[in-house]
């Protein structure tokens, strides 16, 4: 990806790439990749959202956490996606 990246640098590419270090365990990468093509708050909020995809509801909710304090404009969406990490990590656990 990151040849790819150094030819056309490409938004979806950047996303790909932020993803996959997401899934690595790379969250500092994943975030300096995601910066690239989108603001702190939604960054954080696209992390989270990796998070959930792979059922890890605890990562999800630290990074959804993130998004709500780094930003107002994600505000409601970071808190939708929260309410849900919430509600799988209750199902999980009692």
């Amino acid at each position: 990806m990151r040849a790819a990246l150094a030819v056309s640098p490409r938004e979806d590419t950047w996303r790909y790439l932020g993803e996959l270090q997401v899934l690595r365990g790379n969250t500092g990468a994943a975030l300096d990749s995601l910066l690239n093509v989108m603001d702190t708050a939604q960054a954080f909020n696209e992390m989270g959202v990796v998070f959930m995809s792979v059922k890890n509801y605890g990562d999800a909710r630290e990074y959804f956490g993130k998004a709500i304090k780094a930003s107002a404009a994600w505000f409601d969406e970071a808190q939708k996606n929260l309410a849900q990490a919430d509600e799988h990590l209750r199902k999980t656990t009692g």
